[in-house]
Order: C-alpha cells, then structure tokens, then sequence
C-alpha cells in the first residue's frame, strides 16, 4: 500500500509538470505571434543609428535611395538624407528633425566644430559622422538642400546648400545662412562663438553655383542669433575692388 501511494504521488506530479510546461509553451507561441503580428513592414530603412557621446539622444538617419525614378533627386553623386529621426532612449520620445521635403548633405556637432581648424564643407566634407559624437554645447549643424532655386520642380545639387542648426535632440531645427546664397564652407570662431559662414551669390544670374560666381564671408553669432551678417560692408568691398583695379589692370578677379 505505501509503494501504490508512492508510485500515484509521483505520477500525479509528474503529469502536473506536463501540463504546466504545455501551457507555458503555449502562451510564449501566444506571445511571439502577437510581436510578429505587430510588426508591420516600411519603406524607410532605419539603419546606422548615431550615439551621442553624453546625451541619451540618438539619430538615425535616412538615407537617401541610390538610383530610384520614383525620385525628384538623386543622390548617386555622394551620401545624403532625406531626414533624421531623433530617439532619445531615456524617455522613449521620438519624432523626425523636420517635414519638409529636403536633402540632408552633412551634419556636423559643435565638439567637432571646435575640435581643430577644419573647415566643413558640403561638396568634400564626410556627411556620415563616426559613432560616439561628443556633444559640446547640445549644437548640430546641417548643409540642407531644401529650395527648388532654379525652378525645375525637383531638389537637386543645383540648388543652393543652406547652413541649418538643432540641438542635440533635433529640437529647434531654422535656418542661420541667407536665403539665395550657396553655403561654400562654415567653421567656428571658438573664442567669439560665432561661425564663419562662406556663401556663394548667383552674381551672374544663370541660377547655377560655380566659380564664376562671387563667394562672400557672412558671421553668425551662437549666442545671440538672429540673422546672418555680412562679415565686410558694402562701401568696404567696393573700396577693395577699386584698389584691385588700380593696382591690377586688365586683370580678372
């Protein structure tokens, strides 16, 4: 009698142990095809996510595709975006840098800025920073395509490169160049906080940006904002033009 009571309690445990390991197998099938079914394919790759040295922000940017018709651009000439998702991983928020349809050339933080005497530009300048940026000041600038200049209803390289900041939660994202000027090169006054802004005009009129265009210094400040300004005023530079032509006959500039 206490072997059959032995032998029923093991086996009452046993299919106990059975039932409950079915039931446990059961509700993790539940479980990952409630997450496969809350997957939901896109378009847009979020891949390269860009960690921000003290901050718990992180970019993702979106690339551009390639070689796509469906495309008003194309970005075969050199890596660019046409976006930036912002996460920041203490609070879970995120949410895009802007909603305007633009072409993200480069980004650029203020550590990197201060760092050395570089001077960013859009046309040579690697628009894809390493991993682990050092955020010095929560500034980011960007060279944005962003105006179809010449009219012919798509963004392209002919437009001209706009000179863009946020900080680094892709928060308060304007414009700091002027409009209509081709953003050449920009670096940081470090001592001043302000950026040395070069900027092309279209002097000739053809809407396009080249060398036979006038490149002209603008100086931004950091702290205060507002508009770009002039580096040099206008009675200055026609002086300097004057003296050129006296000293340098028949030469062109």
């Amino acid at each position: 009698m206490r072997i059959s009571s032995k032998l029923l309690l093991i086996s009452s445990v046993f299919l106990l142990g059975c039932g409950n390991s079915s039931d446990h197998s059961a509700n993790n099938e539940l479980t990952y095809k409630d997450t496969a079914a809350n997957f939901q394919p896109i378009v847009t790759d979020f891949n390269n996510p860009v960690l921000l040295d003290s901050s718990q922000n992180v970019l993702f940017p979106l690339a551009n595709p390639t070689d796509d018709d469906r495309m008003s651009f194309k970005s075969s000439e050199q890596v660019s975006y046409w976006n930036i998702a912002f996460y920041n991983s203490l609070s879970k928020k995120y949410h895009l840098l802007d909603n305007r349809k633009m072409i993200i050339l480069q980004y650029e933080d203020q550590k990197e800025l201060s760092s050395g005497p570089d001077v960013y530009s859009p046309e040579v300048h690697d628009p894809n920073p390493a991993q682990g940026l050092n955020i010095d000041g929560k500034l980011i600038c960007y060279s944005v395509i962003i105006e179809d200049f010449n009219k012919d209803q798509k963004l392209t390289y002919a437009d001209p490169k706009y000179l863009f900041t946020s900080d680094d939660a892709g928060n308060n994202f304007k414009q700091i160049s002027p409009a209509n000027l081709n953003v050449v090169s920009w670096q940081r006054v470090a001592k001043t906080n302000k950026l040395l802004i070069e900027v092309q005009s279209d002097s000739n009129n053809d809407k396009l940006f080249n060398n036979k265009d006038h490149i002209v210094p603008y100086v931004y400040d950091l702290k205060k904002g507002g508009p770009a300004e002039p580096v040099f005023s206008k009675e200055f530079n026609q002086a300097v033009d004057k003296l050129f032509k006296e000293q340098w006959p028949g030469a062109k500039k």
